[in-house]
């Protein structure tokens, strides 16, 4: 989300845009607040729109996804309604699978409430593969012309 990071204070160091977690969480669902915890970066904000403005220029379609959230919400996520907000403007397509229930109600799936574990992570891209290739070729279906 386009939230300060204000919850995990360390670095952690990537590997090709993605640290496997092997942890599962044994915690419930937190109830999350979002009015409170969604202090928005102006900063990750602009980043957002520039690589959103860097793709179009040099004619990349961009899909943005959204995983899922494994928390019990109390109010929506303003940096979940802005992202959706900015890709609409600029007709990208967006996933937004954060309540997704497939995921959230298995609990398996994640590390912690934030972050979905190796096996939730291979499973939700193999299924985000799929939506992606599925909205290609809707795309790309045949339609005879009128004349």
């Amino acid at each position: 989300p386009i939230i300060r990071g204000h919850i995990c204070s360390h670095h952690e160091v990537h590997f090709n845009g993605y640290k496997p977690l092997d942890k599962i969480t044994t915690s419930p669902p937190p109830k999350i607040n979002y009015e409170v915890y969604a202090i928005l970066d102006t900063v990750k904000i602009n980043a957002y729109k520039s690589l959103i403005a860097d793709c179009k220029r040099e004619g990349i379609e961009l899909f943005i996804t959204c995983p899922p959230y494994f928390t019990d919400a109390i109010s929506q996520d303003s940096s979940l309604l802005i992202a959706k907000k900015i890709a609409k403007e600029n007709g990208i397509s967006f996933i937004d699978d954060s309540d997704n229930s497939f995921y959230t109600s298995r609990k398996e799936y994640f590390a912690d409430f934030r972050h979905l574990n190796e096996n939730g992570s291979m499973t939700f891209s193999k299924e985000v593969s799929k939506k992606i290739k599925d909205l290609l070729a809707s795309r790309l279906k045949w339609e005879p012309s009128s004349f």
